[in-house]
């Protein structure tokens, strides 16, 4: 019974790398600049600049890909970009009580 339990245990765990994983992938694989769309179109090159090494997109893919990983499994899913709350904030309002 207990390796049945483990054996399920780790499937989950492999099944949920694997799903960050591929959500990591789609992001980056969606045409165009992340920080330009994020500034807007009255933006400078350097307001685009500034913003693309505060989200470290100027950092090299593995690199992203680690943080992204750390930062989900120490529950951190950063700011919402419509709002500028946490996220955790969003989804806890909005899961049934």
């Amino acid at each position: 019974m207990l390796k049945y339990i483990f054996q399920k245990l780790a499937f989950t765990i492999l099944v949920l790398i694997g799903a960050a994983t591929c959500s990591f992938l789609l992001l980056h694989a969606i045409p165009g600049d992340t920080a330009e769309a994020l500034a807007g179109p009255q933006a400078t090159l350097e307001d685009v600049e500034n913003l693309r090494k505060a989200m470290k997109l100027d950092a090299p893919l593995t690199e992203q890909y680690l943080l992204y990983m750390s930062n989900l499994i120490h529950g951190d899913l950063g700011h919402s970009y419509r709002t500028n709350k946490p996220v955790w904030s969003i989804v806890a309002q909005a899961w049934p009580a």
